[in-house]
């Protein structure tokens, strides 16, 4: 049996560049063990995908990860239009915050912090 890879991952920020670490380990083991990537299906702001006003938005993206899964059963490979669909933003991304740094962080300390499992 051949082993293929695809990629799925999500991430907070909205730049396609925060993938940039993950995607250097999936081309590590890629070389290591012999088995290709084929497809890598990231999906930046992905909070977004709960965003009620964004539905039609989020069914475009839903949908191509569907084909995703069929083009690596028909053809062995994601193809690179159906990885671009799943990474356009949701949101323009003038419209994102500037994200907290050096005193800023301090700021989200006074927001509660859910509780593990454990209730601690």
């Amino acid at each position: 049996m051949n082993r293929k890879m695809v990629l799925i991952s999500n991430c907070g920020f909205p730049e396609v560049a925060h993938f940039d670490g993950i995607r250097h380990v999936f081309r590590h083991m890629e070389k290591s063990s012999g088995a290709p990537l084929v497809g890598e299906l990231l999906m930046p702001a992905g909070q977004l995908l709960r965003v009620e006003p964004l539905k039609e938005k989020v069914q475009v993206v839903l949908q191509a990860a569907h084909r995703a899964g069929i083009e690596v059963v028909r053809d062995g490979r994601v193809s690179q239009e159906t990885e671009a669909q799943i990474q356009i933003p949701l949101l323009p991304l003038t419209n994102w915050p500037k994200w907290p740094t050096g005193s800023g962080i301090a700021s989200f300390k006074r927001y509660p912090r859910a509780k593990n499992p454990k209730g601690q």
